[in-house]
């Protein structure tokens, strides 16, 4: 390191490993936290034995010719991972911005990085909340539960259920293509 730099000058990819190795779910004084992120208008939350870490502003290498949900790729510690953008996913009024916020979900060959809005917000004492039908306008496919926290209505997304339905969109678009 060069005298009078910082470290994340010498490393512009600044990784927050506000959640690595810790579950989704804490409980800390008896008050159950849980954390949840934000794409637009859309507040989530991840299963509570989801493994997560947050990195600002990443360099995400694009893909020519991929589906508009894949960003490109990220390279964490040697890992290549995919980039999804939920807003083109889920529903096309919500908006991300692009860049600012990487959430790395899972580890290992299942990790996969998801374009978020802000910081993880800390929700104490999450209530199950009985209609998620009336509480969002997303597909409810990729919905488990919802809840209530911090005066706020946050959805439960399935990540497995949302990257199975993006592996079938992609075969079956593979299987037009060479039906053509």
């Amino acid at each position: 390191m060069m005298p009078g730099s910082t470290d994340s000058e010498q490393h512009p990819d600044i990784i927050l490993p506000l959640h690595k190795d810790i579950l989704q779910e804490e409980v800390i004084n008896n008050v159950e936290i849980r954390f949840g992120y934000s794409i637009g208008y859309f507040k989530f939350v991840l299963e509570k034995t989801m493994i997560t870490e947050v990195v600002i502003e990443p360099t995400i290498y694009p893909i020519p010719n991929s589906p508009l949900w894949l960003q490109g790729m990220i390279n964490l510690r040697g890992n290549i991972l995919p980039v999804i953008d939920l807003s083109e996913t889920l529903s096309t009024s919500l908006k991300c911005t692009p860049g600012q916020y990487v959430l790395v979900v899972d580890k290992g060959s299942k990790a996969l990085a998801l374009l978020i809005d802000a910081l993880p917000k800390s929700l104490a004492d999450p209530v199950a909340a009985d209609d998620i039908g009336k509480m969002t306008s997303i597909p409810h496919d990729y919905l488990s539960a919802g809840i209530n926290a911090e005066g706020e209505h946050w959805m439960e997304l399935d990540i497995k259920q949302l990257v199975q339905s993006m592996k079938q969109d992609r075969d079956a678009g593979q299987h037009a293509v060479a039906l053509k």
